[in-house]
């Protein structure tokens, strides 16, 4: 099965927040190539166009480390010069040649609620290539109406080992991946798919997340609560409901009921926790890691979070200069972008939004330790 390979020419200006694609960029005349292509320096795994059956991976200048950047996936838009489009069949031979890690951990979460901060905790140790946002993770979060479980658990697998390619000249002991929050409704599949790897859950109390989620929507739209049916709404809408047909509303709201930006970030919070709740339910073991816990109790939760991940204590020191600056840093969502917050009208329709769904908002309560 051979690869096609095409140069960039031009890029379209991308959202920030949104989904990647293979459109997104224009490309010169292709030509085939052997798949292997994609396993030689500075080519990385970018997306997954499922319903073009091909995986997309990009060249990258020698320059750039994935691992420094906030957000792997915005990095890799910017600076790719080069595309090679891979059948996804051939994504488990190619990774059969790329060798597994010695310590994988994932970092699930609910999104808001300090999984990039954790992610840079990481990145200051030694021997720890800890990589933010691969997007392939959203790109089968998205298609999860489309794939079997067992071509699901395929994906995973080959995906997560092509990713684990740190750069020429290092030989970590860990790979972090840190997916978006989307990955969350196909959790079990990646304990399944990932046998070996270890796992941590970050979350936040409701109303922190969707305060949080408008501020940062603030950033990116320049509009604070969007009407229903409008560009912006449809985006949240997506993102929240990870691409549910809009009759799920039904199952959440009245017939009559306002559905803003609110509502839907509320939701959103909802179903990445109920995905937790049902995966923990259905056997799953993943520690849970409360956002407030992390920032306001920072050593004692930083040395749990690197125990449950394989990492000895001795390395606490140098994690905690995660802290030291904004994790968003250098992006489109960087706090040093002003937005306003929540009043307390909508928080007191969040808090009435979650107590009707049947959920603890986890404001004063803790998911149970593992």
């Amino acid at each position: 099965m051979p690869a096609l390979i095409a140069t960039i020419l031009d890029r379209a200006e991308a959202f920030p927040a949104d989904v990647r694609h293979l459109e997104q960029f224009t490309l010169g005349p292709a030509e085939q190539v052997a798949t292997d292509i994609v396993l030689e320096p500075n080519w990385s795994l970018y997306c997954l166009d499922i319903a073009g059956d091909q995986a997309v991976f990009v060249e990258l200048p020698s320059r750039v480390n994935l691992a420094e950047a906030p957000f792997a996936y915005a990095a890799q838009f910017a600076h790719a010069q080069r595309v090679a489009l891979v059948p996804l069949d051939a994504l488990p031979t190619l990774a059969a040649q790329v060798p597994a890690p010695r310590n994988l951990v994932l970092l699930m979460s609910t999104g808001r609620c300090g999984s990039t901060l954790a992610s840079r905790i990481f990145a200051q140790i030694d021997g720890v290539w800890s990589l933010s946002e691969p997007e392939w993770f959203t790109n089968l979060a998205f298609a999860r109406f489309d794939l079997d479980e067992q071509r699901l658990q395929t994906l995973i697998a080959a995906c997560a080992r092509l990713t684990c390619r740190p750069p020429e000249g290092t030989d970590p002991h860990t790979i972090v991946l840190k997916p978006r929050s989307e990955m969350m409704i196909q959790a079990p599949s990646y304990v399944a798919a990932l046998p070996d790897a270890r796992a941590v859950f970050l979350y936040r109390d409701c109303v922190g997340y969707v305060n949080s989620l408008y501020r940062f929507a603030q950033r990116l739209q320049g509009v604070k609560d969007p009407k229903r049916g409008s560009p912006d709404w449809s985006v949240i809408y997506y993102l929240s409901t990870i691409n549910a047909p809009e009759a799920a509303l039904d199952r959440y709201f009245a017939a009559d009921e306002e559905v803003g930006a609110i509502e839907l970030m509320a939701l959103g919070w909802a179903v990445r926790m109920q995905a937790y709740l049902d995966a923990a339910a259905g056997g799953m073991r993943v520690a849970p890691l409360h956002y407030t816990d992390l920032t306001q109790d920072r050593a004692a939760q930083t040395r749990m979070l690197l125990q449950n991940c394989g990492i000895p204590e001795q390395h606490l020191a140098a994690a905690m200069h995660g802290f030291d600056k904004d994790a968003h840093a250098g992006s489109a969502g960087e706090n040093a972008i002003a937005a306003h917050p929540l009043t307390e009208p909508p928080k007191a329709r969040v808090r009435e939004l979650v107590a009707r769904w049947g959920m603890s908002d986890y404001q004063t309560t803790r998911l149970a330790a593992l």
